[in-house]
């Protein structure tokens, strides 16, 4: 079955759909050089090219690298309301770096922390934020990252993982997208390499789309590129980090790679609408090559509105079961229990999610780290926000990625 797999997605004809950009490092005919400098990389749609030696990207065991000044410039820039782009590329330059821009150096793709301070990937018009999604850059493996646009209505992903926007304020603008790598004018550049770049005047359905990030997966080996690249958080209001900065940002820092927050505030675990738990968690946190670290701390909400226990704990067994079944590692995923609330409220509650929580950690193996009991034992209410009855501060959230980080070392 998997060879037939592998066999559909060699056969896919990617060129059919790509007919705005198709450039492939693996075609080394695309390729002019110059004492290994790329001067053209040319799709035979149009060139992308370079005349200054020192402007050169080089190429480097077939992947053109780019060391921050370098830049191809194409002649022509794009302007689509509607396309699907994917760039096969690693970014290892600091964050608020240019991967991808425009000849007029404002408008342009951008690795960015924005102000929740999430790694994540911007689309800028004018110079101004129209769509912000967390992604969970670091730049250790190369990945493959998707963008459709149909009018207003952006969609992005890395690899399979779909990524939650945090702003959307996009309105009729072309995207313009002709200088790959590059941004003149205020000195931000990206460095990393590139593997492939392919846009289509089409905004392709989610079945193409999957079969292009499938082929595109295959073609340049990734399952082969495996290190961990960022640490999932799934959760709500506090994963997303209400009234204080998400765990995530230094437990990311910890384990060395770069934090991907997929909490949605006011959401619950078990409730079967579009932000809840158990109906997005294949969008948000199945991807290969299922290495990146995940972090599950739910429920909140689930006993602020009286879901019980046992069908909190089902739901979370589902997908925790699910997430190994695809391939992910038991220990690279840790289930944390329940914050505390203020002045005790929901005590029976928490225990009883608590058991839930702990008893999926124990059957399927994962990590877990026991946060209600540290909040009991350390304060309790000085733990949370002031004037906040289930919002935790900054204290608590560094105690969890503490915790949660002992715990997926350990």
């Amino acid at each position: 079955m998997l060879e037939q797999m592998m066999g559909m997605m060699n056969s896919f004809d990617l060129a059919s759909y790509m007919d705005l950009v198709n450039l492939h490092s693996k075609d080394a005919s695309q390729f002019t050089l110059v004492s290994s400098k790329i001067s053209s990389w040319n799709d035979a749609i149009s060139a992308w090219v370079q005349a200054t030696d020192t402007a050169r990207p080089t190429l480097t065991s077939g992947v053109p690298i780019f060391d921050g000044n370098d830049q191809l410039v194409r002649s022509a820039e794009i302007s689509a309301t509607s396309f699907s782009l994917y760039l096969v590329f690693k970014d290892t330059g600091a964050v608020g770096k240019i991967f991808l821009g425009a000849q007029s150096a404002s408008d342009y793709f951008m690795h960015t922390s924005p102000s929740n301070s999430y790694d994540a990937i911007s689309i800028n018009v004018g110079g101004v934020p129209k769509q912000v999604w967390r992604a969970g850059l670091t730049g250790n493996r190369y990945s493959i990252l998707s963008i459709r646009r149909n009018g207003n209505t952006l969609t992005a992903k890395i690899n399979d993982r779909t990524l939650i926007s945090t702003s959307s304020t996009f309105a009729g603008q072309a995207t313009l997208i002709s200088r790959l790598m590059s941004y003149t004018g205020a000195g931000f550049f990206m460095t990393g390499g590139v593997r492939a770049l392919c846009v289509s005047s089409q905004y392709l359905s989610d079945i193409d789309n999957q079969k292009v990030i499938n082929k595109l997966y295959s073609d340049y080996n990734l399952a082969a590129d495996n290190a961990a690249e960022c640490v999932i958080g799934f959760g709500d209001s506090n994963t997303v980090g209400t009234g204080s900065i998400s765990y995530l940002v230094s437990l990311g820092v910890s384990l060395g790679v770069a934090d991907a927050n997929a909490g949605i505030s006011g959401s619950y675990l078990t409730t079967f609408n579009s932000n809840s738990g158990i109906a997005r968690y294949k969008d948000h946190l199945f991807t290969r090559p299922y290495t990146d670290y995940i972090v599950i701390q739910y429920g909140t909400n689930d006993i602020l509105n009286s879901v019980s226990a046992s069908t909190f704990g089902a739901d979370l067994n589902t997908i925790v079961a699910d997430l190994i079944a695809v391939g992910h590692s038991p220990n690279k995923i840790c289930l944390g229990s329940n914050p505390y609330q203020r002045s005790g409220a929901n005590a029976a509650a928490l225990d009883n999610y608590r058991t839930q929580i702990s008893n999926a950690a124990t059957t399927h193996g994962t990590k877990y780290y026991d946060f209600l009991q540290y909040m009991r034992d350390n304060g309790g209410d000085s733990l949370l926000n002031t004037g906040d009855n289930v919002h935790i501060n900054q204290t608590a959230q560094n105690a969890f990625s503490a915790g949660v980080y002992a715990a997926l070392t350990s």
